[in-house]
């Protein structure tokens, strides 16, 4: 629903890394709109042995988003309309790119930013991400319940539709302020 026949998708997938280099490690051939080699390469890794013994659905988001960001440098103004980051779990409070950093390097992009809890049992807390969806005009979508990924992905669809004009715009609070007296 609201895919236009130009919109294009170019998908990555992170995960933690468990050794000493970056926060995040992609696990896809970087951004890529090749259904089959995405799947492919999310079918190796997962027949991975890698187990993570803490927080095994947690990762650090911000970072994931900054990665994702200065990935979509050479990407012309024309060709983002958002960033739709899909996470089983939340964030780790783990050092890396605070959210106030990532907010700002959206908006001077226009990007809204998009969150999606993918719904699997998994620790989760909301104050850990929310408020970097609303301040780059973006959307927190969470399932009713653990199970729910039919109305995930129709919240997904009903904010796809409506991420024009929610970019746009459409979100704004005004406010007034005088000096002079009442009446």
């Amino acid at each position: 629903n609201g895919v236009q026949k130009n919109d294009r998708f170019n998908v990555i997938a992170f995960n933690r890394d468990k050794g000493n280099g970056d926060f995040m490690r992609s696990i896809t051939h970087g951004f890529s709109n090749n259904i089959s080699e995405i799947n492919n390469d999310l079918f190796s890794y997962r027949n991975s042995q890698e187990l993570f013994q803490t927080k095994p659905y947690s990762a650090n988001i911000y970072q994931a988003l900054n990665e994702a960001i200065s990935l979509l440098e050479n990407e012309t103004k024309e060709n983002l309309k958002a960033i739709i980051l899909v996470s089983a779990g939340m964030n780790m409070n783990t050092a890396g790119a605070p959210k106030e950093f990532i907010s700002a390097e959206a908006l001077k992009r226009n990007i809204p930013i998009y969150i999606v809890k993918y719904p699997l049992n998994g620790d989760f807390s909301r104050k850990d991400i929310e408020g970097i969806e609303k301040i780059t005009y973006g959307e927190l979508i969470v399932p009713s319940n653990t199970r729910d990924d039919y109305h995930t992905a129709l919240s997904l669809a009903n904010a796809y539709c409506n991420m024009s004009a929610r970019h746009y715009g459409q979100d704004y609070k005004v406010t007034f302020t005088s000096l002079g007296k009442r009446n």
